[in-house]
C-alpha cells in the first residue's frame, strides 16, 4: 500500500479502515475497542493520524490479534512455498513453531533416537516410486516394453522366472456364486496370468453391469491382485482381455509411481502378446477367455516366463512438531492433544482447486488452511502455560496439554496417523483430541465445532462454552472426518474439531492469502479452544468415547459376539486408496456425504458433480458417512466406473451420474 500518493490528511482514515478491516476483520475489536472506534469514526485528531496510519491502527489493535497476525503472515508467507513436506519452505516453517513453541514455556514433547528430547517426530511421509527398468520374455520371445506390455505401480520391485498359470479373471467369491477358483488350486512358485474386468457376454459387456455402470467393483485390480497373491502367485501378469466392450481393453495402463497392492512384481499385458505366449504352450487364449466367462478356467501352461520389475522406492520423511506442558497431580499422567496441520500443498501440483493453468505453477500459501490454526496452536501453548504457573489453584490436579503441529495432513492424515501408532504416552491415557483447521475465515462470525457427541456428556460440558463465545457455533453432530482428528477417533479418543462453518472458494487454490483472512474470528475462536481445554485440563471425570452409533466401547461390546474392531484401518501414508472421485467431502445432517468443494478437471466435475451436492449412493450401497466413502475408494482401481447417487439443491430426485476415477499421483 502507498501512502504518498495520498492527496490529503483527511483521506488517511479511509485507509486506516481498509487495513484495519483486513487486519482485524468485520468485529471491530475484541478488547481495546474504544481507540479503535474513535479511529475508525474519524474521532483522532489529524496530527495523530498524519504520520503513519498504520502505526495508529496497531498501536489501539487488540494485542491477540497482533500475535496472531505475525504468526499469519510468516506461515503464510509465498517465500515458504506453500509449506509442501520435503522443502526448505516447510522445513523453515517446522523451525519457526519450534522456536515459538520454546519461547512458550513448554517441553520438548518427543525423544530422538538417542533418547534425546525434541520437538520433533520423524515418520515415514512417503515413499517415491519411479520405473527405473522393465523386461519380459519367455520361450524365446522379448516382449516390447509398452508396446507388447507395461510394468505396473501396483506390484513390488524384483525378478522371477517362473512358468505361467492361467487363472481367469482371478476373482474369488464374485457375484451369482462365480469364482475364478477351487479349493486347493495353488499359484506357489507360478506367474499367474489373470484377466482385466470380469465375466462378460458374447458382446464384451459385463454379465454383472447394472444400470449406467458397466462393470461392477469386481472388475477393479484390488481384489484380483490379492485372491492371486493370496494363492502364492510370485508374479502376476493382467491380461486385457480380448474382445471387451471397453476402449481401456486397447491401451496398457502407465507407471503412475502409486503404492502397492502386492508384494510380487505386476504388469500388464496386450492381448496380442499374451495369445502369443499361450500358443508356446500350445493354449488358446480366446478358448480359455470364453471358459473364463462361465467360470472357472484354471489351467497351469508349460511356457517359463521372466518379469524383471526395476522400480526404485525412496522414502521420503516428514515431522511432527509437538510442545508437552505437564500436568500436576493425580491428573498429571493423562494427555490432552491440542492440535493442527502445518504443511499444505507447495505450488498446488496435488490436490488444487485451481484453473489448470495455475495447477502446479502458482504458490498456494495456505493462509487459512492451516496457517491460521498452526498461529492459534502456538498462541494456546503460552497461554495455558501461564494458567499453569499462575492461575491454578493450589494444589490442583491437572491433565498434561500436547501442542502438535501435525505434517502431511493434505497427504492423507499421515503426520496424526504416524502420533496415534506411536503416541508419547499410551492410547489410553489420551483423554480428549482438540484440532483446529481454517479458522481465519468465520463469515458471519459463525465456525463449526463438531465431535461433541464422542464423548458421554461433552455436548453438556461444552455447551455453555459456546453460549459464552462471541462467536456463533454450529455443532454438527454425526461429524466425524476430514482432518487430523479423525486419527484419534479411530484410536477411540473423544475429539473436538473445530473450522469454518461454511467453506470459501479460496479452499485449495492459490488465493487462499493473509489479506483474505479475519484476524478476530481466528483469535475468538483461539480463546473458545482455550477455555475449552483449561475446563478439560481440570476436569475431574475424562469423557468416556462414543462411537459413531452413539455407543459406549462397553455397550458395543455386549452387542457383538466379539470385542468390537477399530472403525477403520489407522490412516497412514501406505492406506490411502489408490483412487481419486475429485472432491473434498465431509459430514452432512442431511443424508449423505457433504461435496464441499470439487477439484477442478477431476473425475468429479467432469462427471458433473458440484460442490454442496450430497453423496447418496455408490453403486447402489448407501453412503452414511465420509469414512464409507473412503472405504469405498479402497475397494477400487484408476479406471473403474462408478455409478453415484446424489441429492441437489433445488433438485427434487436424486441425481444419478457415472464416474470414472483417477489414479493417485505420486504425491498423494
Amino acid at each position: 500500500m502507498t501512502f504518498d500518493r495520498v492527496p490529503s490528511v483527511p483521506s488517511r482514515p479511509i485507509l486506516a479502515v481498509g487495513f484495519f478491516a483486513t487486519l482485524c476483520g468485520p468485529a471491530l475489536a475484541i478488547q481495546g475497542g474504544s481507540r479503535i472506534e474513535e479511529i475508525l469514526a474519524g474521532e483522532v485528531p489529524p496530527s495523530e493520524m498524519a504520520e503513519d496510519p498504520i502505526r495508529a491502527v496497531l498501536t489501539a489493535a487488540d494485542p491477540d490479534v497482533l500475535a496472531f497476525d505475525e504468526h499469519l503472515n510468516f506461515l503464510a508467507n509465498p517465500f515458504l512455498g506453500g509449506r509442501l513436506p520435503g522443502t526448505q519452505g516447510m522445513e523453515i516453517a517446522k523451525d519457526y513453531c519450534e522456536h515459538h513453541l520454546g519461547l512458550a514455556g513448554v517441553q520438548p514433547a518427543f525423544t530422538d533416537e538417542s533418547g534425546a528430547p525434541t520437538f520433533r517426530q520423524t515418520f515415514e511421509l512417503a515413499t517415491r516410486r519411479t520405473l527405473e527398468g522393465q523386461s519380459l520374455s519367455g520361450g524365446g520371445l522379448n516382449f516390447s516394453a509398452e508396446q507388447d506390455f507395461q510394468v505396473m505401480s501396483l506390484g513390488a520391485p524384483g525378478q522371477v522366472t517362473a512358468p505361467i498359470t492361467f487363472a481367469g479373471y482371478s476373482i474369488d467369491q464374485g457375484l451369482e456364486g462365480y469364482s475364478s477358483f477351487e479349493a486347493g488350486d495353488d499359484l506357489t512358485g507360478r506367474i499367474a496370468v489373470v484377466l482385466r474386468f470380469e465375466p462378460m457376454d458374447e458382446s464384451g459387456n459385463s454379465l454383472w453391469g447394472s444400470g449406467n455402470n458397466p462393470w461392477s467393483p469386481r472388475a477393479g485390480f484390488r481384489r484380483k491382485l490379492r485372491d492371486a497373491a493370496d494363492r502364492g502367485a510370485a508374479g502376476i501378469l493382467i491380461v486385457n482381455t480380448p474382445g471387451t466392450n471397453d476402449p481401456r481393453s486397447e491401451q496398457l495402463n502407465p507407471f503412475s509411481a502409486g503404492r502397492p497392492l502386492v508384494d510380487v512384481p505386476v504388469a500388464m499385458v496386450s492381448a496380442e502378446a499374451a495369445a502369443k505366449m499361450f500358443e508356446l504352450a500350445g493354449a488358446d487364449l480366446n478358448a480359455l477367455v470364453a471358459q473364463a466367462n462361465q467360470g472357472r478356467a484354471f489351467q497351469e501352461l508349460d511356457v517359463e516366463v521372466e518379469l524383471n520389475a526395476d522400480i526404485l522406492e525412496v522414502a521420503t520423511l516428514g515431522e511432527n512438531v509437538g510442545g508437552l506442558l505437564p500436568g500436576r497431580g493425580a491428573l498429571a499422567d493423562e494427555l490432552i492433544v491440542i492440535g493442527g496441520h502445518l504443511d499444505h500443498l507447495g505450488f498446488g501440483a496435488f490436490g488444487s482447486r485451481d484453473s489448470g493453468a495455475n495447477r502446479g505453477t502458482k504458490v498456494h500459501p495456505g493462509a487459512d488452511d492451516n496457517a491460521t490454526g498452526s498461529a492459534a496452536i502456538l498462541m494456546l501453548a503460552e497461554r495455558l502455560r501461564l494458567d499453569y504457573e499462575q492461575n491454578l489453584p493450589e494444589g490442583a490436579d491437572a491433565r498434561s496439554i500436547l501442542f502438535v503441529l501435525f505434517s502431511g495432513e493434505e497427504s492423507g492424515l499421515v503426520g496424526s496417523g504416524a502420533y496415534t501408532e506411536d503416541p508419547i504416552r499410551p492410547l489410553e491415557d489420551h483423554a480428549l483430541m482438540m484440532n483446529f483447521d481454517m479458522i481465519g475465515r468465520l463469515e458471519g462470525g459463525r465456525m463449526n465445532v463438531s465431535g461433541t457427541d464422542t464423548g458421554v456428556g461433552m455436548e453438556e460440558w461444552a455447551q455453555p462454552f459456546f453460549d459464552s463465545s462471541p462467536l456463533e457455533i454450529v455443532d454438527s453432530f454425526g461429524s466425524r472426518g476430514g482432518s487430523d482428528h479423525l486419527a484419534f477417533l479411530q484410536k477411540r479418543i473423544p475429539a473436538l474439531f473445530g473450522i469454518c462453518a461454511e467453506l470459501h472458494d479460496d479452499y485449495h487454490t492459490s488465493r487462499d492469502t493473509t489479506a483474505t483472512i479475519h484476524r478476530t474470528g481466528g483469535v475468538q475462536a483461539m480463546r473458545l479452544w482455550h477455555s475449552l481445554a483449561l475446563s478439560a485440563a481440570l476436569r475431574t471425570e475424562r469423557f468416556q468415547y462414543l462411537n459413531a452409533d452413539g455407543q459406549t466401547e462397553d455397550q458395543a461390546t455386549l452387542e457383538a459376539s466379539a470385542p468390537a474392531e477399530p472403525e477403520s484401518a489407522p490412516v497412514a501414508a501406505d492406506a490411502l486408496p489408490p483412487v481419486l472421485f475429485g472432491i473434498n467431502f465431509g459430514a452432512s445432517e442431511d443424508p449423505g456425504v457433504l461435496v464441499q468443494a470439487v477439484t477442478e478437471g477431476g473425475a468429479a466435475q467432469r462427471a458433473g458433480v458440484l460442490a454442496g451436492d450430497r453423496l447418496l449412493t455408490w453403486n447402489g450401497s448407501t453412503l452414511a458417512s465420509p469414512e464409507a466413502m473412503l472405504e469405498k475408494l479402497g475397494e477400487h482401481s484408476p479406471g473403474d466406473q462408478v455409478t453415484v447417487t446424489l441429492g441437489r439443491e433445488g433438485q427434487s430426485k436424486p441425481i444419478s451420474l457415472e464416474v470414472t476415477l483417477v489414479a493417485r499421483d505420486s504425491d498423494g
